[in-house]
């Protein structure tokens, strides 16, 4: 994927999911189909695939270390996610941390 058309489709999509969404786990399982639609949280799996299915196309454009950083978090998220078993903070951290570094990285080297 060209430079001009991360920093023009992708990044913004990045920033999405790292800044409107809470770190906070609520107290119960949600489900997409709760009446009043359904709240942003990091904890829920599918805003893992999608943090994961927006930064693999990109790493073909990103050097070490944060490649091989990506590569394992990627790795182990594929490993991890499981449907039925609740997202830990440690992992919401995880991938946070993996977020802010590929906006930095978009934003200051490419």
């Amino acid at each position: 994927m060209p430079v001009e058309e991360i920093k023009r489709e992708v990044l913004p999509l990045l920033k999405h999911l790292r800044d409107e969404y809470s770190d906070e786990i609520p107290e119960r399982i949600l489900h997409s189909d709760d009446p009043g639609g359904s709240p942003r949280y990091k904890c829920r799996t599918s805003w893992f695939n999608n943090v994961v299915n927006m930064i693999r196309p990109i790493m073909s454009q990103i050097r070490d270390p944060l490649y091989s950083d990506c590569l394992v978090f990627s790795e182990y998220m594929k490993s991890a996610l499981d449907w039925a078993k609740p997202r830990t903070r440690e992992e919401i951290r995880m991938a946070t941390y993996t977020l802010v570094r590929v906006i930095t990285y978009i934003e200051t080297e490419m």
